[in-house]
């Protein structure tokens, strides 16, 4: 196997390719990734695409590969996923295409800015980006896009065909976000009578993108399918907030394409938002919650039954101490969201629990007995939310000692 993925990457990278040069951190060069045995793989993170020869013409459609090496190709493809090597054919193809789509945007006269420096750029280096960034976008959406999605359906084809559109939609989420942070840049620079203009060319460009919105929904589509892949249906929906608050703030940061996708595109991501917290909240503390509530099991006929509280207060120590170990792994980068999600769960579950410590936690006798059930003060539930999403995992026994 590793010869073919020699071979693969061979004709990935081969000459109707651009080469990438140095350009910062805006393209990584096309290496040959860990072998299939060793690899651990970060499909998520963008480095971007292609679409023509480097040399060809704005509205010209040059295949990026010639028909026998896309026969090759798809050929290879086809074993590895049978193989079982699904992850890593879709890597060297994702990174591939997205080195030599950051070539084909040299080539067209754009290259990548940061926020900064487009802020400190002067009016006559800004106008010059603008111009570039235009007509990159323009060729991106009317040539580029569609090239892709023609390659990837050619290569993955038949019983592969969704391994081919999910690549074509990472793709075009890295195009997507890489054209639009230029535009939220140019948002936060001076406003000026003479820039109105050059930005009115910007808000047309992206307002004649016609499959601007069919790419936005293929991308939510996208992240749907990648949710599923995840076991825990906590963290599918973790994913699903990371990713599509992410998106959102992108699209509002720039004031011509959140006109241009309108507000009820915004409206109805900010419901998927809502919903998949609710989902969230459902599938890791609605049991938690359920622990602590009397059904008719704790107290009978007015009497506590200890040993059902005994095993109440087990059950809600190791629910924790897993909450705790796991949850507390996983990384909301955002810290609003991050914010939100720790308050909205601290709003129920502590009261919940400070409530049920109120009720029941004077039947055991003081002392040891106490101790050894009663672990955790409603403070201390609080502290461990505070503690999820940050990446650092830890048990409650750890943290406590």
């Amino acid at each position: 196997m590793a010869f073919l993925e020699d071979e693969f990457l061979a004709l990935l990278d081969g000459p109707r390719v651009p080469k990438a040069t140095n350009a910062g951190d805006c393209c990584k060069t096309m290496k040959r990734p860990p072998s299939f045995e060793q690899a651990q793989h970060d499909s998520d993170r963008c480095v971007l695409p292609i679409a023509a020869d480097a040399g060809a013409g704005i509205g010209e459609t040059a295949p990026p590969y010639p028909p026998e090496t896309v026969d090759r190709l798809r050929s290879m493809a086809d074993a590895m996923v049978t193989a079982g090597y699904v992850t890593e054919c879709t890597q060297m193809f994702l990174v591939a295409r997205r080195n030599a789509f950051d070539a084909l945007l040299r080539a067209l006269g754009y290259e990548k800015a940061s926020i900064d420096d487009v802020v400190k750029m002067t009016w006559e280096a800004l106008e010059a980006e603008i111009v570039a960034w235009t007509k990159a976008f323009r060729h991106t959406i009317n040539v580029g896009l569609s090239t892709e999605h023609d390659l990837c359906g050619r290569v993955f084809a038949g019983r592969h065909a969704a391994v081919g559109r999910g690549i074509f939609a990472d793709l075009s989420r890295c195009v997507m976000l890489h054209m639009l942070n230029f535009t939220e840049a140019v948002a936060m620079t001076k406003r000026a009578t003479e820039k109105l203009f050059k930005v009115l060319d910007m808000y047309e460009a992206i307002r004649d993108a016609s499959p601007l919105m069919e790419v936005m929904e293929l991308l939510h589509g996208n992240l749907e399918g990648k949710s599923r892949l995840y076991k825990d249906p906590s963290l599918s929906n973790i994913f699903l907030m990371n990713n599509g608050r992410y998106m959102l703030q992108k699209i509002r940061g720039s004031p011509e394409t959140n006109a241009m996708l309108g507000e009820a595109w915004a409206r109805k991501q900010s419901t998927n938002l809502r919903q998949y917290h609710k989902n969230y909240q459902r599938e890791t503390w609605s049991r938690v919650l359920g622990l602590l509530r009397d059904d008719g099991v704790i107290t009978v006929k007015g009497s506590v039954q200890k040993p059902v509280l005994k095993e109440r207060f087990k059950q809600f120590n190791a629910a924790m101490d897993e909450i705790h170990r796991t949850q507390g792994a996983w990384v909301v980068s955002d810290e609003q969201l991050q914010s939100e999600l720790r308050v909205s769960i601290a709003a129920v579950v502590v009261p919940a629990y400070r409530s049920f410590l109120g009720r029941f936690s004077q039947t055991f006798s003081a002392g040891r007995q106490t101790e050894k059930y009663v672990k955790l003060s409603a403070d201390d539930v609080e502290t461990i939310i505070d503690e999820l999403f940050d990446g650092n995992a830890a048990s409650m026994t750890r943290r406590r000692t």
